[in-house]
């Protein structure tokens, strides 16, 4: 894979290109996207800005019929969007994800903030070996 492939496959909050994860969760019958920030929560509005990004494009590719046009699986599914940190949100960030968290309840969408460990992330199909 080239250096530049590299670049635009690698997941994490600051490439809002692609959606970092999809899953299905059988429990509760919802598909899940989930948006990956390893790095700590002091990178400044840069940051700030990279998330706004990635959970606005997350809103357009369930809102707009993307997900279900590329997994029909998923067809009229409940959808959560998850964002898994592995450090507590600092003040600033957890207002944007209470704005963020509304904005996805007005749209019929779950958000949900999970703190995890590094080792708790899966692997993308093109990072395992």
């Amino acid at each position: 894979m080239t250096e530049n492939n590299q670049e635009k496959l690698s997941r994490g909050v600051e490439n809002p290109a692609i959606v970092d994860l999809i899953s299905f969760d059988e429990r509760r019958s919802q598909v899940v996207l989930t948006l990956i920030e390893t790095r700590s929560w002091d990178q400044g509005q840069a940051q700030l800005e990279q998330l706004n990004d990635k959970l606005s494009n997350y809103f357009v590719y369930v809102l707009d019929g993307h997900l279900a046009e590329q997994y029909p699986q998923y067809a009229g599914k409940a959808v959560r969007i998850q964002l898994d940190c592995t450090s507590e949100p600092d003040d600033l960030a957890r207002e944007l994800l209470r704005n963020a968290t509304q904005v996805a309840n007005e749209r019929g969408l779950a958000l949900v903030i999970r703190v995890v460990d590094a080792e708790a992330i899966p692997p993308a199909p093109w990072e395992r070996a």
